[in-house]
């Protein structure tokens, strides 16, 4: 269901690329068929997304965008896309206060999420991200942003991102 919209996306864009014959309209390939080369700049509302604005800004980790690239190595071999890895990941500067919220998820819903740190490159993605050193980002396995929250939210905001309505 999640990657209907990103279908839905590409679908409208290849149709808005054809002439009225259905083929490729080689202007518009040029000015607008960038838009087909990956998905970097998708955006969407959806249960799975936590966010507070409708108007999306990229590359800046906001919910239902993907989590920003940032290089964690000056060799270039390691990004803040790695962190990820095909599971649920909460991103923050002090781990340390969120280390007990992650433990009440496993034991009350059954999810592990992965800590990782900011902290080696913690004013670049402040300055990216816009959270403080108290808050996180929450990435789900397909690397878009769910939310961005502060601590004590972890438990009841995965509930809701997951549709669970568990007591």
């Amino acid at each position: 269901m999640e990657r209907q919209p990103v279908g839905a996306y590409y679908a409208t864009i290849s149709g808005d690329l054809a002439d009225e014959n259905g083929l490729i309209n080689d202007s518009l390939m040029i000015t607008k068929g960038k838009d087909l080369l990956g998905a970097p700049n998708y955006g969407y509302h959806s249960s799975a997304v936590i966010r507070e604005s409708g108007i999306f800004t990229y590359f800046t980790g906001e919910p239902g965008t993907r989590v920003p690239h940032l290089w964690l190595d000056d060799a270039h071999e390691r990004s803040t896309i790695d962190w990820i890895q095909g599971s649920f990941t909460l991103i923050a500067e002090d781990i340390a206060s969120w280390q007990t919220e992650i433990e009440v998820v496993k034991r009350q819903i059954g999810i592990n999420i992965k800590l990782v740190t900011s902290q080696r490159i913690a004013a670049k993605w402040k300055e990216v991200t816009g959270t403080t050193k108290e808050e996180a980002l929450l990435v789900r396995p397909d690397d878009f942003v769910a939310t961005k929250l502060k601590p004590g939210s972890l438990v009841n905001i995965l509930r809701s991102v997951l549709d669970l309505n568990l007591h």
